[in-house]
């Protein structure tokens, strides 16, 4: 494993981030039938409530995936032999140095690397406006650390999988770091 591994790109795709937005305004239009009793439910009942509460969650992440990805153009993540760029989550790299370990997770159908950080690295790290309340979320749900996944994003999961398990074992190799348990 002397070889350096390949680093990679990742850039925004206008496809994917438009069929993702078609997808919240479908769920944002169901919110709001469920809330007016269309479909058969009691319009002050719990049903109703339930739509009321989609049509709000539903449609302001609609509108804020539309207004990110309009902002989101170039190459949004980067995995080199410096560290992990995402730069959803922040504009300063990951160092491999502050990486504890990176594995593949499915979370709710979807596949992340789970990049788990060095905890005195990641009380420094400065994170984008958000990232620390999705982080703590994340917490209580029982995913501790940082899912870097490809959503919005031209790529395949299986590219960024491995130049992240790569370029973290050369990274370790090169320094003689053996990773922790």
């Amino acid at each position: 494993m002397n070889e350096r591994p390949t680093d990679v790109a990742f850039v925004a795709s206008a496809l994917r981030a438009f069929a993702l937005g078609v997808g919240g305004i479908g769920m944002t239009a169901l919110s709001v039938v469920v809330a007016s009793g269309v479909l058969g439910n009691d319009p002050g009942g719990f049903g109703a409530f339930a739509g009321y509460i989609g049509t709000l969650f539903f449609g302001i992440g609609t509108v804020g995936w539309f207004w990110l990805s309009a902002r989101r153009r170039g190459i949004i993540l980067i995995v080199d032999s410096g560290g992990i760029l995402d730069r959803r989550l922040s504009d300063t790299v990951l160092p491999w140095s502050a990486v504890r370990d990176a594995v593949a997770v499915d979370i709710y159908r979807q596949r992340f690397v789970l990049v788990r950080l060095d905890p005195a690295f990641d009380a420094t790290w400065p994170k984008k406006r958000g990232v620390g309340m999705t982080l703590r979320a994340n917490r209580a749900l029982g995913i501790d650390g940082y899912p870097i996944g490809l959503q919005g994003l031209k790529g395949n999961f299986d590219s960024l999988l491995e130049a992240v398990t790569a370029q973290l074992a050369h990274w370790r190799q090169q320094h003689g770091v053996v990773p922790r348990a």
